[in-house]
C-alpha cells in the first residue's frame, strides 16, 4: 500500500506554480490554439507521467530532497524555455494592462459612486476594496509580486480608494 502524505510541502506548491506558469507562457507565446490542459499535459508527459494530472499527484507526494532534483531537473532543460518565469518578465506592459482591465472591469473609483463620509478610513461611506490583495489573488501565478504591488499603488494614486458600487445588494436588485 502506498504511504499518502499527510500534508503537501510549501516547495511542491511552489513547483507545480512554475509548471502552470511555464504552461501558460508556452501557451500565450507559441501555440494559442491549444488549450491550457494540453501544454499542462506536456510537461507531465515530459517527465514520464501519462497526464498532468497524475504528475501533480506525484509532485505533491515528494519529500523535499526530491522537490529540489526536479525543480533542478525542470530548470536545465530546454524543453520548458519558461520554467520559473513569470509572466512580468516576459511582457511588462501586457501584465500591467491586464491587471488594470481586470480592476476597471470589477471595481470603481469610490470617488465616482460613494458619498463622502470624512469619519470612514477610505472616506467614503462605502467599504473600499484592497487591490494590492484583489490583484496578488487573481495574478500570482503569473506577475511578479512586485509588479502587482506597483499596479495597485499607481492605481489607488491616481483615482483613490475602488470599491464595489454593488457592494451589499443581491445580484438580482
Amino acid at each position: 500500500m502506498k504511504h499518502k502524505p499527510t500534508a503537501t510541502f510549501p516547495a511542491a506548491k511552489l513547483l507545480i506554480r512554475a509548471f502552470k506558469r511555464s504552461a501558460k507562457l508556452d501557451r500565450k507565446m507559441h501555440s494559442p490554439t491549444h488549450a491550457l490542459s494540453w501544454h499542462l499535459d506536456v510537461r507531465g508527459r515530459f517527465f514520464g507521467f501519462d497526464n498532468w494530472a497524475l504528475f501533480h499527484h506525484h509532485i505533491t507526494t515528494l519529500v523535499p530532497a526530491q522537490l529540489h532534483e526536479l525543480t533542478a531537473k525542470a530548470e536545465s532543460l530546454s524543453a520548458l524555455a519558461h520554467f520559473g518565469q513569470k509572466e512580468s518578465e516576459v511582457d511588462e506592459a501586457t501584465a500591467i494592462e491586464a491587471m488594470r482591465d481586470f480592476v476597471r472591469r470589477k471595481f470603481m473609483p469610490l470617488i465616482d459612486f460613494a458619498p463622502v463620509d470624512r469619519e470612514s478610513s477610505t472616506g467614503y461611506a462605502w467599504p473600499g476594496a484592497d487591490l494590492g490583495w484583489e490583484l496578488w489573488d487573481q495574478f500570482t501565478a503569473q506577475f511578479a509580486d512586485e509588479l502587482i504591488e506597483r499596479v495597485a499603488s499607481a492605481l489607488e494614486a491616481e483615482s483613490g480608494p475602488w470599491g464595489l458600487e454593488n457592494y451589499g445588494r443581491d445580484e438580482g436588485e
